[in-house]
């Protein structure tokens, strides 16, 4: 089992990141909807509704994780997320897309499509694991 207090650490750590990330893409809808399009992943007319979905969806999932409450359906949303975000990441790379960047925090904080940036959100995405198997009551 892990100690409680690790737990509600890595639960305080992601949803800080969700709610970081998810308000700071809400200050430029429009720019992280560019931003988006850039990736090629989406057909164009779900880019808008996608772009301008994702922040909020954030937001509310880093609210969740910060509430405690349900913890394995927040971590399964985290998770949900971070995957998506790989998919994104993955893409882009191994299209060899040269995408300036991954819109992780809006169009304000530039952070560039990298193999290291996928692997940073394989490090987000084990927490999210840890926490939902913890929910569980697997770990």
């Amino acid at each position: 089992m892990i100690p409680a207090a690790i737990v509600a650490l890595l639960r305080v750590i992601l949803a800080g990141l969700f709610l970081f990330s998810g308000v700071a893409k809400m200050f430029d809808l429009r720019g992280f909807s560019i931003i988006v399009a850039k990736f090629g992943m989406l057909p164009r007319q779900l880019v808008k509704p996608f772009a301008y979905a994702l922040p909020f969806l954030e937001t509310v999932l880093g609210l969740w994780l910060l509430s405690n409450r349900i913890l394995y359906l927040s971590s399964l949303g985290a998770i949900a997320l971070m995957v998506v975000s790989e998919i994104g990441i993955a893409g882009a790379l191994i299209r060899q897309k040269k995408i300036e960047n991954c819109g992780c925090f809006g169009a304000t904080l530039k952070v560039p499509v990298t193999w290291r940036k996928f692997v940073e959100n394989l490090i987000w995405l084990a927490i999210a694991v840890i926490l939902f198997l913890t929910a569980l009551g697997v770990v």
